[in-house]
């Protein structure tokens, strides 16, 4: 449509449409073009366009623009060397219009559009089967889905940057897209019908086979007796967990646990160590427990650090021991009467000696310096005899 008004006038009444060119020149053939083209997207904001004239003839130029192809035209930001900025947030079908000034005043109009997108979202949906994964199940097919988009027209899948597949469709398929255990980054690329791009990315994970493995500190031990569990698991890492059994109802998560077995019998110990991705394995051992105690040899009711393991009746467990008064007269001056209920004859030594190869309780009487009755303290531990004499009263 060409104006039959004159002057700047008659560019607000110009037909706005892209790839419009007409006026009162005749003989030019103006023309522009805009770098970099159109289209762009929003993430390249904000953005400097350069207006470069082109065509024949002789004229002078004015830019003028208006965004989104609504409202007055306006003066572009640079008019000096033909630039226009646009700023975040400024999407959509812009408008660039020559306005070109020929012999005699004359004026003609070029109208360009120039579109800056919206980026598309890339959006995972589905990871099938779900992260992470056990060793086991390699290799595996990995069935992915993306969110639909409806300007979209590729969606490209990516693992450790190594391009899987493209196609336009949102849901795809790759067969043994993972081989080997270890950590990877899938990452989902979209691209719409302007070119326009996005990403997405997220961890996934395969986890080693472990192999459980320990070393127990004892596999025959005293009733009461106490077992270090040292871990020699291998293929482990810091999200593994572990899960003991010691067979007696009890159990741990510790990766290096300790564990007193109160009664005799042979118990199965397992040990159960698990990557992420239920990638477990399972080993056993037995421990046996005999029906022989552990000697209290401190008196003072906590099991001794040496571990005494005496058998009734058996002559072969004896052992030279030496009884302390355990603390219980800090001041000194105290007199001590054993009576280890085995028919022994009450002495005053601090030292005694049963009588009776057998399995004792014992009691301790503590006669108190201040004149105040005699104390009798008894000790929940085991004085364990075994043996054929006593000598030196310094055993039991």
């Amino acid at each position: 449509m060409r104006s039959v008004l004159t002057g700047w006038l008659a560019i607000a009444w110009v037909w706005a449409q892209c790839g419009y060119s007409g006026g009162t020149c005749g003989g030019l053939s103006p023309d522009f073009a805009i770098f970099p083209p159109s289209p762009r997207c929003s993430y390249n904001l904000p953005l400097t366009v350069t207006l470069v004239p082109s065509g024949t003839g002789s004229y002078t130029v004015t830019f003028r623009y208006r965004l989104n192809g609504t409202g007055p035209w306006n003066g572009i930001s640079n008019p000096g060397s033909n630039q226009h900025t646009f700023n975040p947030g400024q999407t959509g079908n812009h408008q660039f219009m020559m306005v070109v000034t020929g012999p005699g005043g004359c004026l003609d109009t070029v109208i360009h559009c120039y579109t800056i997108t919206q980026k598309p979202t890339a959006t995972l949906v589905a990871v099938n089967p779900a992260s992470p994964q056990c060793q086991t199940s390699l290799p595996l097919t990995l069935n992915l889905s993306a969110a639909y988009g409806a300007t979209i027209v590729s969606y490209a899948w990516y693992l450790n940057g190594t391009l899987l597949g493209s196609g336009p469709s949102n849901n795809q398929s790759f067969p043994a897209a993972i081989t080997s255990p270890g950590t990877y980054t899938l990452k989902l690329v979209v691209t719409d019908t302007s070119g326009c791009q996005d990403s997405t990315q997220q961890s996934y994970a395969v986890s080693a086979q472990p192999t459980a493995s320990f070393t127990p500190s004892a596999t025959t031990l005293c009733r009461g007796g106490r077992v270090c569990f040292t871990n020699t698991s291998t293929g482990t890492g810091p999200s593994t967990s572990y899960f003991w059994n010691f067979g007696d109802g009890n159990t741990s998560t510790r990766p290096n646990p300790c564990h007193n077995y109160r009664n005799p019998g042979t118990y199965t110990v397992s040990l159960q160590v698990c990557n992420p991705g239920s990638c477990c394995h399972t080993t056993t051992q037995t421990i046996t427990v005999l029906s022989g105690g552990l000697a209290d040899l401190m008196g003072n009711g906590a099991q001794d650090t040496i571990k005494y393991c005496v058998f009734p009746g058996d002559p072969t467990t004896s052992y030279t021991v030496t009884f302390t008064d355990g603390g219980d007269c800090p001041g000194g001056g105290c007199t001590y009467e054993w009576d280890f209920g085995d028919g022994t004859p009450a002495g005053y030594d601090p030292y005694q000696c049963p009588s009776d190869p057998h399995l004792h309780f014992f009691w301790r009487v503590v006669g108190l310096p201040d004149g105040d009755a005699p104390e009798w303290l008894r000790t929940p531990g085991l004085g364990l005899c075994g043996f054929p004499t006593c000598p030196g009263n310094r055993c039991i």
